[in-house]
């Protein structure tokens, strides 16, 4: 598909690889390299600015990691507070407000609260994809959860990545048609079931005990504590 026939969408989120972290946000690029044939994307990833801290670049640039995916980055600098996401993103608003966009936001807030207040001033959809502590965290601080309650409220759409956020979601803005639930997706190309005994052979790990995977930031959130804690009960004898 030629990009004269994509439709255009942009990204408002902070979650993407950068090059400090380029493991960050991985999954949100896995997303979007998954939508590159049949979109043309533009993320808006602002980065936090500090007046005493130096950064070697303010980055606008082509993104071509993976071959198979091209979408422009911008990277404006800004403070961190969630409101000024919008000042963040709102240059690009007035520059291509004549052209035809979705916004897709990954996070009601800060990217879901600046994609719901720009969508309605330059009349562009937004769909919210909302991811965890957005809903379970935010709401525990009444600034954070009204802000998020604000941008789902006044979102065209909203995606969860789990049931349980799905339900979650509805109690905080009543029962809606536009809450559905899409899991993040796996690329089988990289991951597809293999013979147990030739993964710990290749591995080098034992072939007669548990093995337990923990996939994620080393967090108290994560539950990596309970996590050693159940471990201990599962010791062999």
């Amino acid at each position: 598909m030629g990009d004269l026939q994509k439709k255009n969408l942009v990204v408002f989120t902070e979650l993407f690889p950068e090059p400090e972290n380029p493991s960050f946000g991985v999954f949100v690029y896995e997303l979007l390299r998954s939508l590159a044939p049949y979109f043309k994307i533009t993320v808006i990833q602002p980065r936090r600015w500090h007046p005493f801290r130096s950064y070697r670049s303010k980055e606008t640039k082509v993104f071509h990691c993976i071959p198979s995916f091209e979408g422009t980055v911008i990277r404006p600098r800004m403070l961190f507070f969630p409101v000024t996401f919008v000042f963040a993103a709102l240059w690009f608003m007035i520059k291509y407000r004549n052209q035809h966009f979705a916004i897709s936001a990954q996070m009601a807030c800060p990217a879901g609260f600046a994609a719901v207040i720009l969508g309605r001033l330059f009349q562009k959809p937004v769909l919210i994809t909302v991811r965890g502590s957005d809903i379970n965290e935010y709401p525990k601080y009444p600034l954070l959860g009204n802000m998020v309650k604000y941008t789902l409220r006044r979102a065209c759409a909203i995606v969860t990545v789990s049931d349980d956020l799905r339900l979650k979601t509805l109690r905080m803005i009543g029962n809606t048609q536009k809450v559905i639930t899409i899991r993040n997706g796996v690329d089988k190309t990289k991951f597809t079931p293999m013979d147990k005994v030739k993964c710990r052979e290749k591995l080098r790990l034992p072939y007669n005990r548990k093995i337990i995977l923990f996939v994620g930031h080393l967090l108290g959130n994560k539950g990596i504590f309970d996590l050693l804690k159940a471990a201990i009960c599962l010791r062999d004898p």
